[in-house]
This record gives structure tokens, C-alpha cells and sequence, in this order.
């Protein structure tokens, strides 16, 4: 590894040193878009999903009925726009309810929850599934990434500074990553304790994340299955242990779609929709489309900057995967997924909030 960093660099950078540099650049770069958040105030629905928490706060300033309110947003909205209801909640607590001054708070939780989802699944991938001990290469692949997502978020705007748009899908996203990371974690979990614990754990993720935005559901949904599909195809009996999560998920999310709001909200949008052969036709054309915007010159040399940890990475470890044209094509259709349900319910992929997550995949 020292060896491959001499060559390229033309001197001797100790990886520790790079993973630590790479960490304090992360830091650098999220001091501005924190900095930024703190002058971000209350937009648009912002308002009509926080009033009644509003509402339930100002008559007794009990925090219990506030959470309350919250709730009794998210049945309403069920019923008359949309079954997301765990975004709704999430919605509903809008922090500037608190005071004008709270509202940062919420942006930097939703900064924080993204980069430590990516960490987590970076770890998991790496330490769990590939069987990397090398913890600072891992470090450095973890900082890196989440450095990549933050900065070339596509819409920063509705990516980071406006709360309505950013919980809904960043943080939401973000949850989804979680829930991935921690299903497996529990494929490789050591030890009874840790089973149940990330049982429990996953069962409860995938009951919050069913109800989330379309995009997020839809494509989480889809990593469960391919999760299944490879453990079976595989023979990895412990893949059986997502059976429950699995089935919370499909409930979740059926309760999510089947929603009566959702219903009422489609009729908005007809004539605008297209159908669903035809959108996921037509995400593929998307997918390629953004390909060129969402791999610019920066990304590749950040890409490319990585190139000799992960080979050192990959000198270092004995995993082997027969089919690798099988992941990338299971990739290039994940992606494309990303752009699925906003052409199927709108017809466009003009959404800013919904092709950030394409993006962020």
C-alpha cells in the first residue's frame, strides 16, 4: 500500500495520516453548509405541516401534546394528501414550532443523520462483508464518500436548507441507508444478543422507513429483495432472519401507498402521469440522461483520489464475487429507480428533492 502512495504520489503518506487529513476535510467542508443553515428560516410547508403542532404548543407548551398535534397531522394527511406517515410526523415536529431561532437545529440533525448513515453502511460493507481490518482505510472510504454525497448534493436548496423538503428525503433517505446497513449487519451478526438486538432493531427500521417517500420505499424495498435473493442464491440461511423486517416493510409500505390521500392527490396529477411500463421505460432514459451531471470532473477526481487505498483495500482481502457484471447491472437498475416514482405520479423528473436521492444512489 505504502508502496502503490509512493508511486503515485511521489512520496511516502502513511494511511492513517490520509484517513485523519481526510476526516478534518469532511469537517472543513461541513462548517460552511452548517454556517449557511443558521441564516434559514420557515418556508411554505413548512407552515401547513407544523400548525397544529404549533397549535397543540402554544395552548399548554407540553411537549407530549405537541407530539400529539404531530400525530393528528399525520392522520389527516393519511386521509386527505398523502400516506407518508412517517415523514409526516417527522414534518409535523418542524423545529422552528419551538421559535424562529430551533429551526437550524433541524437542518444540522438531518446534515449529521446523513453522514453517519454513510458511514455506517461503508463500515458495514467493508469490516462485515468484505472482511477489512484495516480501520483506517475504512475511515478514510467512509469520510470520502460522505464528502462526495454533501458537496454535489444536486439540490441543495431542497437537499439541505429547507426542512419540509430535506426531512422528507434526506433524512428519510438517510434512514433507509441505516436500515439497510443494519440488515446486514444482521446477515453477518456474531453472538444470540446481537441477533435479537438487530432483529428487533431492523423490524422497527422497517416499519419507520415503509413510510417515507416514494422513492426511498421503492428502492429500499428493492435492496431488501436483492438482500433475500443473493443470500438464497447463495445459500446464506441466515438471510431468513430478514423474514420479519421483510414482512413489517411490506406492510408498512402497503399501508403507506393504499392510503386514501394518495388517492386524492392522483387526481392532481392526471394527465400528467405516465403509466408504469412507461415509467420504468423512461427511467432508464433518465438514468442515462443525469449520468453526465452526476459524474462530473469533480466526482471522478475524488474517485480517482481514492483509487490506491482501494486497491490497497482490495490486495488486502480474500473476498470473491463470481458475477461481477451481475452487481453493476443491479446497480445501473437501482439507480435508474430513483426516478420511478416521480414519473410515474408527475410524469417529470423535475423534482429537485426526488432526483437528489437518484443521486445520492
Amino acid at each position: 500500500m505504502k508502496n502503490l502512495v509512493k508511486k503515485i504520489f511521489g512520496k511516502e503518506i502513511h494511511i492513517k495520516l490520509v484517513s485523519i487529513g481526510a476526516v478534518l476535510l469532511l469537517i472543513a467542508l461541513a462548517f460552511p453548509i452548517a454556517r449557511i443553515m443558521m441564516y434559514c428560516v420557515p418556508w411554505y410547508d413548512d407552515f401547513s405541516y407544523g400548525q397544529l403542532t404549533k397549535n397543540a404548543w402554544i395552548i399548554n407548551h407540553s411537549y407530549v401534546d405537541a407530539i400529539q398535534g404531530a400525530i393528528t397531522n399525520v392522520k389527516g394527511m393519511w386521509y386527505a394528501w398523502q400516506g407518508t406517515y412517517t415523514s409526516c410526523f417527522f414534518m409535523s415536529l418542524m423545529p422552528a414550532v419551538w421559535g424562529t431561532d430551533k429551526y437550524v437545529i433541524g437542518l444540522w440533525a438531518i446534515l449529521l443523520i446523513l453522514i453517519i448513515s454513510i458511514f455506517a453502511l461503508v463500515k458495514v460493507l467493508m469490516k462485515d462483508v468484505l472482511k477489512c481490518q484495516d480501520r483506517w482505510s475504512i475511515l478514510f472510504i467512509q469520510a470520502m464518500v460522505a464528502l462526495t454525497v454533501m458537496l454535489f448534493m444536486r439540490s441543495a436548496i431542497e437537499g439541505f436548507f429547507w426542512y419540509n423538503s430535506a426531512v422528507h428525503y434526506t433524512a428519510m433517505h438517510s434512514l433507509g441507508i441505516l436500515l439497510i446497513a443494519g440488515l446486514i449487519k444482521l446477515v453477518y451478526a456474531k453472538g444470540k444478543v446481537q441477533t435479537v438486538l438487530l432483529t428487533i432493531g431492523s423490524v422497527l427500521g422497517a416499519i419507520i422507513v415503509a413510510g417515507v417517500n416514494n422513492v426511498t420505499v421503492l428502492q429500499v424495498g428493492l435492496v431488501i429483495l436483492s438482500i433475500m435473493g443473493f443470500g438464497l442464491l447463495f445459500k446464506k440461511k441466515r438471510v431468513l432472519l430478514l423474514l420479519p423486517a421483510t414482512v413489517c416493510y411490506g406492510i408498512g409500505m402497503y399501508f403507506n401507498m393504499a392510503s386514501p390521500g394518495n388517492a386524492k392527490r392522483m387526481v392532481y396529477y392526471e394527465g400528467m402521469m405516465l403509466s408504469p411500463i412507461e415509467a420504468v421505460l423512461r427511467s432508464f432514459q433518465s438514468a442515462f440522461t443525469y449520468f453526465d451531471d452526476f459524474t462530473g470532473l469533480m466526482t471522478l477526481a475524488i474517485i480517482i483520489f481514492m483509487i490506491p487505498v482501494i486497491i490497497g483495500v482490495v490486495s488486502k482481502i480474500d473476498f470473491e464475487f463470481k458475477y461481477p457484471g451481475l452487481v453493476l447491472f443491479w446497480s445501473l437498475c437501482l439507480y435508474a429507480t430513483g426516478f420511478t416514482p416521480t414519473l410515474y405520479t408527475m410524469g417529470h423528473t423535475l423534482l429537485g428533492r426526488a432526483t437528489n436521492m437518484a443521486k445520492v444512489t
